[in-house]
């Protein structure tokens, strides 16, 4: 299973078994990680463009930068899809890693 295949089932299944509605939207938090900071704040300028908000700052358990893109969105597998094509290209073309996500619960 490739991993926007698996962002889409794994949200929607910890959502759904957090009692959450997926009908509704949901604020999300994704994490992107960049051993530079130039190249995180290159990240977080392509993704100020698809309507992300972003922070910038020092990687809690590395050397690295985190770029932490905010976005809200109905937890839907379309847009899940949508989202995830475009934080996982960002990361890759620019030498990074998605690495996972966090929301709030909806109900």
């Amino acid at each position: 299973m490739d991993i926007l295949s698996s962002l889409s089932e794994e949200v929607t299944t910890d959502l759904t078994k957090h009692g959450a509605d997926l009908s509704k939207q949901h604020d999300f938090d994704f994490y992107l990680y960049f051993g530079e900071r130039g190249i995180a704040k290159k990240a977080a300028s392509e993704l100020e463009k698809a309507k992300f908000l972003l922070e910038i700052k020092p990687a809690s358990d590395s050397n690295g930068w985190l770029c932490l893109a905010k976005r809200s969105v109905v937890p839907n597998p379309e847009n899940l899809n949508l989202v995830g094509n475009i934080l996982v290209a960002v990361a890759e073309n620019l030498g990074g890693e998605f690495d996972g996500w966090e929301s709030n619960i909806i109900r």
